[in-house]
């Protein structure tokens, strides 16, 4: 931006600010918000606990915006349309929202428990989708829409939401697992639903079959 900038020299990166001297600081990994200010990242570190940072890109600072059980799942969303970030511990912790220019910091639907994990934002950050208990779901203008229907057993996940470029269509891949006289199949179709899922069909469908040794069961 026009405040502050990176910059790369003699393998070392650093934040420069106007009116003050470079400062060496590594570049850390994650996502940016919609303006570019603020970047967030996960660090872990053994034995210690997992931390979700931000560094603020325009004044240099960095702040913890959570701390977690080591090596917790962390998975991060940007919101595109403005700054925002949205994250989710699955089996951990709901799905959480932070405004930074505020410094507000709210559960984005609370009362919603359970294995939560993958939640992606609509191009227009109206909308996000997320998988909850292995189905995938959307939510809008704070309703949660079941977007991939029922599960047939507990071998069966939907997973790894995505959104098409005009924020019309919602794919996902549905997975279903299955062992029989040890050999262990596997089955999959890639999905696509609209937001609020009323409609939905496959796509394409694919198979795997694998060979496993299944063991005594142990008391």
């Amino acid at each position: 931006d026009a405040h502050a900038c990176w910059i790369r020299r003699d393998q070392q990166s650093f934040l420069v600010n106007p009116g003050s001297l470079p400062q060496a600081e590594e570049i850390p990994l994650g996502l940016s918000s919609a303006s570019g200010r603020y970047q967030w990242s996960v660090e872990r570190i053994p034995d210690h606990d997992t931390r979700l940072q931000q560094l603020d890109r325009q004044t240099g600072l960095t702040a913890v915006l959570g701390n977690y059980p080591e090596s917790a799942p962390l998975e991060l969303a940007s919101d595109p349309s403005n700054d925002r970030l949205v994250w989710s511990s699955p089996g951990i912790a709901p799905l959480s929202c932070w405004e930074p220019d505020s410094q507000s910091f709210y559960l984005l639907k609370p009362g919603l428990t359970g294995y939560i994990a993958q939640p992606v934002f609509s191009p227009d950050g109206k909308d996000l989708a997320f998988v909850l208990d292995q189905q995938v779901y959307n939510l809008r203008d704070g309703s949660t829409h079941p977007i991939s229907g029922p599960r047939s057993n507990s071998y069966h996940y939907r997973q790894q939401p995505s959104w098409s470029p005009d924020g019309k269509r919602i794919f996902y891949v549905d997975a279903h697992y299955d062992i029989e006289d040890d050999t262990m199949k596997e089955s999959y179709q890639w999905n696509v639903s609209t937001p609020d899922g009323s409609q939905r069909r496959s796509l394409l469908t694919g198979s795997a079959v694998a060979s496993v040794k299944v063991g005594p069961t142990l008391d």
